[in-house]
C-alpha cells in the first residue's frame, strides 16, 4: 500500500468534516437571522429569571455605547445555535456513525431525536431551575446593603453559558450508551469510577460556576444523576445484548442437534 493510499481515508474524513461544518454553520447562520429578527423579545424572555430575583432599586444597565448592539449579536448567535441544534446534532452523529456497525446505523435518526430532546431538556432545566436558584442565591449572598447593577453583556454571557453547558451535559447518558455499544465502556467500569466522577464534577463546577459551594452543587448534582442514569442504561443494554446472544446461541445449538 502506497503513502497516497494511506492518506486517502484521512483526506476523505477531512473533506466530510469540512462539508458537515459548512452545513452546520449555514444552519446556525439561518437561526441567527431568525433570532435577530426577534432579538428584543428573546432578550426580554431571557432576563425573566433575573427580574424576578432583583430588588426594585436594582437595574440592568448598558455600560458602553456599543454594548447593547454587541450583546444582541451575541444573544442572536446563541439563539441561532439553539434553533439549529437539531441540524448540528445530526451532522455530529452522522460524522460519528461510520464507527457503528451496519445494523446499528438504523438507530441514527432515533439517536439524533433523543440527543435533540436531551439538549433541549438541559437548556430548559438550566433556564427554569438552575438560573433562578443561582441568581437568587448570588444576589442575596452580598447582603441587603448592596444594590445590584448588572450589565447586559455579563448577564447574557453568564446565562447562555449555563444553558449551553447543561444542554451538552444532558447528552451524557446517550453518549455513554453509544460508547457501550461500541465496546469502549462497560457498566462495571462506570460503576467503579463513581467517586472519581463525583470529584471531577465538583472540579468542573468550580471552574465553570461562581466560586461557591451552592453554584458548584447546581452543576455537579445533575451531572451525577445523569451519570447514574448512564450506568443503568448501559447495564440494561448489556443485559439485552447478553440475552440476545444466548437466544441466538441456543437457536444454533437446536439447529445443529436437529
Amino acid at each position: 500500500m502506497t503513502e497516497t493510499d494511506d492518506r486517502t481515508p484521512f483526506l476523505q474524513h477531512l473533506e466530510e468534516l469540512r462539508s458537515r461544518l459548512i452545513i452546520s454553520l449555514a444552519g446556525v447562520a439561518g437561526g441567527f437571522a431568525v433570532s435577530y429578527w426577534k432579538i428584543r423579545e428573546i432578550f426580554g424572555f431571557l432576563i425573566v429569571p433575573l427580574q424576578r430575583s432583583m430588588r426594585e432599586d436594582s437595574a440592568i444597565v448598558m455600560i458602553k455605547m456599543t454594548e447593547g448592539f454587541l450583546t444582541y449579536l451575541k444573544l442572536a448567535f446563541y439563539s441561532g445555535l439553539l434553533l439549529a441544534s437539531p441540524l448540528v446534532i445530526f451532522q455530529v452523529w452522522s460524522f460519528v456513525s461510520p464507527g457503528l456497525y451496519r445494523r446499528e446505523k438504523r438507530f441514527l435518526v432515533p439517536i439524533v431525536v433523543a440527543s435533540t430532546i436531551l439538549f433541549t431538556v438541559g437548556v430548559v432545566f438550566a433556564y427554569s431551575v438552575v438560573l433562578p436558584f443561582g441568581i437568587k442565591y448570588l444576589l442575596e449572598f452580598v447582603g441587603v446593603n448592596v444594590q445590584a447593577t448588572l450589565s447586559m453583556a455579563s448577564y447574557v454571557s453568564f446565562s447562555c453559558l449555563f444553558m449551553i453547558l447543561f444542554g451538552v451535559v444532558f447528552q451524557l447518558p446517550l453518549v455513554m450508551l453509544v460508547l457501550a455499544r461500541l465496546g469502549f465502556v462497560k457498566g462495571s467500569q462506570l460503576a467503579s469510577s463513581r467517586k472519581y466522577v463525583l470529584l471531577l464534577c465538583f472540579l468542573v463546577g468550580a471552574l465553570l460556576t461562581p466560586p461557591d459551594v451552592f453554584s458548584q452543587a447546581l452543576m455537579a448534582i445533575p451531572v451525577m444523576l445523569l451519570y447514574e442514569a448512564s450506568i443503568w442504561l448501559v447495564r440494561i443494554s448489556e443485559s439485552l445484548r447478553r440475552k440476545k446472544k444466548e437466544k441466538e446461541s441456543k437457536a444454533v445449538d437446536d439447529d445443529e442437534s436437529s
